[in-house]
């Protein structure tokens, strides 16, 4: 099944509340090339809801990470969104790298996105690329954080549950740099 789930709530947080409305921290940020575009975003805290979009989860020995980054410069408040899933074997940027998934959502969530895998597989486009996330930093006591670098492709879904176009693929390369929330 496709990780889609973690983008519900902090989406209809932000939908429901204009923009001015919701008590906003910010948490870090995301830069990225995808394909020739450069990108900027950031990760952001909602104190007074208590949630976040850079979290992670507990579930035994693994933890799955979840950053989501908002582009400040979009027209509407969830185009040009960026996330990053992770799932590691740990609790620090020793953790082997379990699973990993990059993702960009140029028009919101109800238009075509890029993805680099799905169901569990890896998307290979053409020339057989993957998601490769590589942690500089991880530290899930104290004051977690999360620094590292993406380099995959990502390529093009017209849905949900529709394949992906493995001939309409971008290269993505960038850093990520946030604290974490952990997610209850």
């Amino acid at each position: 099944m496709i990780r889609f789930a973690h983008l519900l709530f902090p989406a209809a947080l932000l939908a429901a509340h204009p923009a001015s409305a919701l008590d906003t921290e910010t948490l870090g940020s995301v830069t990225a090339t995808i394909g020739d575009v450069a990108y900027q975003g950031e990760t952001l805290a909602f104190p007074s809801e208590g949630s976040a979009m850079a979290t992670f989860i507990s579930i035994g020995p693994s933890v799955m990470v979840t950053i989501q980054a908002l582009d400040p410069e979009a027209e509407a408040r969830l185009d040009n969104t960026v996330t990053i899933d992770l799932t590691v074997m740990g609790r620090d940027q020793t953790a082997p790298i379990i699973t990993s998934s990059i993702s960009w959502w140029p028009g919101g969530m109800d238009q075509p996105f890029y993805i680099s895998d799905e169901s569990g597989g890896i998307i290979r486009d053409e020339s057989g690329g993957t998601a490769a996330v590589t942690l500089e930093s991880l530290s899930l006591d104290g004051d977690p954080h999360v620094r590292g670098t993406i380099e995959t492709s990502i390529c093009r879904k017209d849905g949900p549950f529709v394949e992906a176009d493995t001939s309409d693929c971008l290269a993505v390369s960038g850093t990520f740099d946030t604290a974490l929330e952990p997610q209850q």
